[in-house]
Order: C-alpha cells, then structure tokens, then sequence
C-alpha cells in the first residue's frame, strides 16, 4: 500500500512601485567644496539609460545629469564616467569659489532591470571662498644647488586664513 506524491512548482515574479535613489558624494548643504572636486552619483544596482539600453558617459552628460550655478541656472560643462553603478562628474574647469551649486539627476533618465525609473534628485553645495592660485616659493621648485642652510620662503598673492576663522601663523 503505498502512496505517490508529486511535487509541483510554482514560480511568482514581482516588483516595487519604489524608484531608483541615487547617492551623492556630496551632502545637500555641504559648504567648504574644494573647486576641482570630482562627484560621485551611485546607485544600489545596474542602471541602464531611459530605454533599457548601457548608460553611456554621452547619455550622463545630455539626458541624465545637470550642474549648474544655484542663482542664475547657468550650466556647468563636466565630463562623465559611467563604472557599473556609479558616475562620476568632472567639471571641465574648476568650479568658481564661494559659489553654491546644485547637482542633479533627471527624472526617469536612467532605469533598473525591472524597467523602474529613478524621480528627480539634487543636492546643493557650496565652494570654498577663496582659492589662492598665485604662490611664489625661495628657493623656486626643482631649484639645485640650493644651500642646506636657507630659510625657505612661501608667499601668497592675498591673505590667507585658517578655514575656521582667524590668521595664519607659523610654529
């Protein structure tokens, strides 16, 4: 007396009405941004362009992200790099100091597996105030020849400040 039992399978699919959420490496509100920052946009999975397609560095910089100036809405030109789920944004040029900016990803501009488009996101930030470009050194760099005993001088174009307030001195 035995008795047959046959085993039967069921397969369910589903899937979350929840959008791709991107991570910036910049916090919204973040001052004090160095102006040759590259910025990081990552994702919790493979991301693909509006149509299913590779997410391309052509497709970050035309469809996907936008930088740009915070008063004013003027565009910032970058560069991108697409590397599995994280772009990265070069600007072309540094950004301007003590300017706030905003980094944005397009609605709907990228997709996941499922065919789930990403809302609308943006942080704001703010660049460093002050960026000193022009600095002369005694003796000059890669200088040979130069006495063991020299008193080494650095000099700025403008004042220079210690990022919490306050005059620069040396111990």
């Amino acid at each position: 007396v035995g008795t047959k039992s046959t085993n039967k399978t069921a397969t369910t699919s589903f899937s979350t009405n929840e959008a791709l959420t991107p991570t910036f490496s910049v916090e919204d509100g973040d001052k004090g941004i160095e102006v040759d920052t590259a910025f990081k946009i990552s994702f919790d999975e493979n991301i693909f362009n509006s149509e299913g397609d590779e997410l391309t560095k052509n497709d970050v910089v035309n469809d996907v992200v936008r930088l740009y100036k915070k008063n004013g809405g003027q565009d910032v030109d970058f560069g991108a790099k697409v590397a599995g789920r994280v772009i990265t944004i070069t600007p072309d040029e540094d950004l301007e100091g003590g300017t706030e900016y905003v980094l944005a990803v397009n609605s709907g501009s990228v997709t996941n597996n499922s065919g789930v488009t990403n809302q609308a996101y943006s942080v704001s930030f703010k660049t460093e105030s002050k960026v000193i470009k022009t600095v002369t050194c005694d003796p000059e760099n890669k200088e040979t020849g130069v006495s063991v005993y020299v008193n080494p001088v650095v000099e700025f174009a403008s004042p220079i400040y210690k990022s919490t307030g306050g005059d620069v001195t040396s111990k």
